[in-house]
């Protein structure tokens, strides 16, 4: 074998291992989540959130509406990553898929309708079986 074609093998085998072995190793380094310490977090978020919505009318626009009168800070999950929030639904949930069997806290204000529903008259149609 010619000395280029050992070369060329050479480089080919590195780049290989170079593609296969950083992913790996990064998907091995990878912090789990504490799911029960972040379902705690989210459960105080979410209850945090339906409280804001029943004061206000509305579900806040960023989790950070929340701070101080709700929360003192906008906690992170156990892998430091921000929990997601939907504005418009006011559903708070974790960036990564919950585990079968962990349930999910819905958003709730009661029977006190929220500004949207008053706006679009689905609380009307809600309470009237429409």
């Amino acid at each position: 074998m010619n000395l280029e074609l050992r070369h060329f093998i050479f480089a080919v085998l590195i780049l290989l291992v170079l593609l296969v072995g950083i992913p790996v190793l990064t998907s091995l380094s990878k912090e789990k989540p504490d799911y029960t310490a972040d379902n705690q977090r989210l459960a105080e978020l979410q209850r945090a959130v339906n409280a804001y919505a029943r004061q206000a009318g509305q579900y806040p626009l960023a989790l950070g509406t929340l701070v101080p009168n709700y929360v003192a800070s906008v906690p992170k999950t156990s892998t430091g990553e921000d929990f997601q929030y939907n504005y418009e639904t006011g559903q708070v949930s974790t960036p990564y898929p919950r585990p079968k069997g962990m349930e999910t806290i819905k958003p709730t204000t009661g029977n006190i309708p929220l500004m949207g529903d008053a706006i679009t008259g689905l609380s009307v149609n809600n309470e009237l079986d429409f």
